[in-house]
Parts: C-alpha cells; sequence; structure tokens
C-alpha cells in the first residue's frame, strides 16, 4: 500500500501540451491500483525523477531541457509545482531521434 510515482511521454499533442511532454503519474497502491492523479510536469521527457530524502516528500523531476521542477504532495490536493530551477547548459540539445555519438 502507497504511492508510486511514474514518469512517462505524451505521444500525441493535446489541448494543454505536446508531443513529447513529460507526464508525471501518480498511483495509489492497494488490491486494485489506481490513476490518482495525472500532471504535464514539463515541456519535454522527464530523464530523472526522485523522491524523498523524508516518507512525505518533495519529489524531485527534471526534464531534458534542465529544468529541474519541486513537487509537494498533499492528500486534498495531490501534486502541486512548489519551486523550478532552470540549469542553463552550453551544450546543444540533439534533435529527436539523433544520436549524440559520432558515427
Amino acid at each position: 500500500r502507497g504511492c508510486l510515482f511514474v514518469a512517462a511521454v505524451l505521444r500525441e499533442s493535446c489541448e494543454i501540451a505536446g508531443v513529447g511532454a513529460g507526464l508525471l503519474l501518480e498511483w495509489t497502491l492497494s488490491e486494485r491500483p489506481t490513476l490518482h492523479g495525472a500532471v504535464v510536469a514539463h515541456d519535454s521527457p522527464i530523464i530523472n525523477l526522485v523522491y524523498g530524502p523524508y516518507d512525505n516528500g518533495p519529489l524531485i523531476t527534471v526534464d531534458a531541457y534542465g529544468v529541474f521542477r519541486i513537487w509537494d504532495f498533499t492528500l486534498n490536493c495531490g501534486m502541486l509545482l512548489s519551486q523550478q530551477i532552470a540549469i542553463q547548459s552550453s551544450c546543444p540539445m540533439p534533435a529527436p531521434g539523433s544520436s549524440i555519438l559520432g558515427s
């Protein structure tokens, strides 16, 4: 019993986000696991997700562009964005489907 947080990627464009947006899903684990909440967390795929160091969070996500987001979790409101930090990189992002390794 408890919660499981999962990162996913949006395959098709929709009203609130484009293709490739990072989704954050919250599953409630019980005899019948249930999707309890879903939020578009980033404009690009989530590449890392960590929880803790405490039993009640926070949940931290980072996307492919170096945007870190800190999420607070409450039983009444679900996942709430509490802080964002963008790390600027001098390395260009590779185009989708391309390799960063030489051929």
